[in-house]
């Protein structure tokens, strides 16, 4: 009477990696269903190949003046470019901080503009926002396996909107879900 459902067959060898079949899952069965269930509207954002390539990121929040960028600095054992240290608050930019073979600064623009990026979608944070966004990349063996984020402290009270030109709390909410720790 009961008839066993088939189970759908699954070639492994039909990719060229797992991270190819997860992609592929993912794109042809998972995200159809959150898209049609808004799960982008309650809970976290649609993800994009880019998404899936990305390094995970780590990124650290709180209030101003309280070691975010001297625990970065710690971690990498060494200065990093862009890096300020002080008793006020210092950092004014969120920075990704990434691997390289060499130490460099790159703006937000250059790093929004290319589509296979995880900060793709950041551009719609407006150019207030991408005056504020860095990266450097930056030749430290634990940044091979993450992206660092560093923010800006938080501020108290009004300072929070009123001294900044974008949303903190919505960019902060866009790089949460993307990211593995929030420390």
């Amino acid at each position: 009477m009961f008839r066993r459902r088939k189970r759908p067959q699954f070639d492994a060898g039909a990719f060229d990696s797992i991270l190819e079949g997860v992609k592929s899952v993912y794109r042809d069965k998972v995200r159809p269903l959150e898209a049609q269930y808004m799960v982008k509207d309650f809970h976290y954002p649609l993800l994009n190949d880019s998404d899936f390539d990305a390094r995970p990121m780590v990124m650290l929040v709180g209030s101003y003046s309280t070691g975010k960028t001297s625990f970065i600095r710690f971690l990498l054992e060494k200065d990093f470019p862009g890096m300020h240290v002080g008793p006020e608050p210092t950092t004014d930019k969120f920075q990704a901080i990434m691997y390289g073979p060499e130490e460099r600064v790159l703006p937000g623009n250059a790093l929004v503009s290319n589509p296979a990026t995880p900060f793709h979608e950041l551009s719609q944070f407006g150019n207030a926002f991408l005056g504020r966004f860095v990266g450097c990349e930056v030749n430290s063996d634990f940044v091979r396996g993450c992206t660092l984020i560093d923010t800006p402290g938080i501020l108290a009270g009004k300072k929070q909107t009123q001294d900044r030109d974008y949303s903190y709390e919505q960019v902060v909410q866009w790089f949460a879900p993307r990211g593995g720790p929030l420390l």
